[in-house]
């Protein structure tokens, strides 16, 4: 019985284990060319977790939208420029290597 429960416990530890630094570099690496892909040069990717089978290692994204809000002050345009802050989850798959996004990108 003793035997059993120290394999039990030896197979819990092993799948638990964390991703190793190389792997998240790697992870942020590939994020990151995502990212500037999908969203401009100026993107921020921080880690955010792994999944419990460590399969999957999650990012946050961060990058600023500037865009023009237009009024009218007696028939005469005016431009007002807006700065947005967006934020978007991003997934990197260890076993395949590939980058997906995992939500819809939210700005406020």
């Amino acid at each position: 019985m003793k035997k059993l429960l120290m394999v039990a416990m030896l197979s819990l530890t092993s799948i638990a284990a964390p991703v190793s630094n190389s792997v998240i570099t790697q992870a942020k690496k590939a994020v990151d060319k995502t990212a500037k892909a999908y969203f401009g040069p100026k993107v921020y990717v921080y880690y955010s977790k792994s999944s419990a089978e460590d399969k999957e290692v999650f990012f946050n994204v961060l990058w600023t939208e500037e865009t023009a809000d237009v009024y009218y002050d007696e028939g005469e345009q005016i431009y007002v420029p807006v700065k947005t802050e967006c934020e978007q989850e991003m997934v990197y798959l260890v076993d395949s290597q590939k980058v997906l996004l995992t939500q819809n990108a939210y700005c406020y």
